[in-house]
């Protein structure tokens, strides 16, 4: 019992000098929105692979959250101007709680949102996560497709879409320990499914849909019954069948981990963004829970995917305790951007070179004296400095409020 209580003394020791000491306020607030929009689903700019950002051609950035203040409670188009976030029209039949994914085309102003319900199902408000369609003009006007299609019923802690070079509408999920990707068919009223995984993962693991190029649709997910992070790929021009998956690791036993000091790889983080036909996915390990922990291990990791395969890039160690990381991809500048909170903290950036990275930081992101600031998201498309980069966070409770910044 000595021992176990000296080594843990000494890591809280390391802890306590690797945490960044806590800013003063940086960062915008945004719109107050509502105790009812973490009223199921939790986090409101969460979940971990979810964009809940985008920019169209005309170099507006847009959001899509829940909002239940000073309105009509629903889902929400916001768009970002000069004063801040303005609501701007509310997808129909949403409720506030729905969380969103987004996937924007610039060439065809065409926008596709899923919204995953998270709300157990009533006889007046059963549970249902949609597809949307909506087409922008140009000119700051929108409009919204009169049919919107049912996802799934299921309880899913996540979904991301995608969209593939002949027009199908993909999205993944985890349901009943099997990671699901379905597809929509130019045309088709309704989605259909196969499963991706072979073996069952664990009912907290998540999964994320990436098309990339050319021709290509990843799934990249957690898998921690095997302590992996797992991806699966197809050309658009398959076969539509489970069979057409090519699986492979991307983080585990064959791609440097586990450690000396744990096998635990894995944990429920997972954020992908493509470049052509380069990925970059920004993961959380479980080695922070291993007894005793080593600080000096890795917990969030960028895994590039080239045509050679997969290489991890420490971002941040256990010492520093961060999570719910994603990425964001300046290709232009050669630059990745890495935005987390820390454990029940405040949401940081680190920068590296896209091309090779070794990471500096973390600097602050959105913090407060006040209020946790958390839970980053932004958008899947690349930036520029033209375009800028922004991110939200959220406070998970009072004051209900979003915050962002922009860079």
């Amino acid at each position: 019992m000595m021992r176990r209580t000296s080594t843990l003394l000494a890591l809280f020791a390391v802890l306590a000098t690797a945490v960044p000491a806590r800013a003063e306020t940086v960062g915008i607030p945004g719109p107050f929105r509502g105790s009812a929009v973490t009223s199921r689903g939790a986090e409101a700019t969460g979940q971990k692979p979810e964009s809940k950002l985008f920019y169209t051609q005309d170099d507006v950035w847009w959001s899509v959250l829940g909002l239940a203040k000073n309105v009509t409670p629903g889902v929400y188009l916001f768009r970002l101007g000069a004063t801040g976030w303005t609501p701007v029209l509310m997808l129909p039949g949403s409720d506030p709680w729905a969380k969103a994914d987004t996937l924007y085309d610039a060439v065809t102003g065409g926008l596709l949102v899923t919204l995953r319900d998270n709300k157990p199902s009533t006889d007046t408000n059963p549970r249902q996560s949609m597809l949307y369609r909506l087409t922008y003009d140009g000119l700051g006007g929108w409009t919204i497709s009169p049919d919107q299609t049912l996802i799934t019923k299921a309880n899913v802690e996540t979904i991301t879409v995608a969209k593939d070079t002949v027009g199908r509408i993909w999205v993944a999920y985890e349901q009943a320990t099997r990671i699901k990707a379905g597809y929509l068919l130019p045309g088709a009223a309704a989605f259909k499914f196969q499963r991706v995984s072979e073996t069952g993962v664990v009912s907290d693991d998540i999964a994320a849909v990436v098309a990339y190029g050319p021709g290509r649709i990843g799934v990249f997910w957690s898998d921690q019954a095997s302590h992996r992070f797992l991806f699966a790929s197809r050309a658009d021009t398959a076969k539509l069948a489970r069979t057409s998956f090519t699986i492979e690791e991307a983080f585990g036993p064959a791609t440097g981990c586990p450690t000396t000091t744990s096998m635990a790889c894995a944990d429920d983080h997972v954020n992908i963004k493509a470049v052509g036909d380069t990925l970059y996915a920004v993961v959380k390990t479980s080695l922070n829970d291993a007894v005793p922990a080593d600080p000096a291990d890795p917990l969030i990791v960028v895994l590039k995917r080239t045509s050679t395969g997969w290489t991890p890039f420490e971002v941040s160690d256990v010492a520093a305790n961060f999570t719910r990381p994603i990425v964001v991809v300046d290709p232009g500048a050669d630059l990745l951007h890495v935005f987390a909170n820390i454990l029940g903290g405040d949401t940081y950036v680190w920068n590296a070179a896209a091309s090779s990275p070794v990471f500096s930081g973390p600097l602050p992101w959105t913090t407060d004296d006040t209020y946790t600031l958390s839970n980053p998201t932004s958008t899947k498309q690349t930036v520029s400095s033209t375009t800028k980069t922004v991110v939200m966070t959220s406070t998970p409770g009072a004051p209900h409020r979003y915050w962002y910044n922009v860079a």
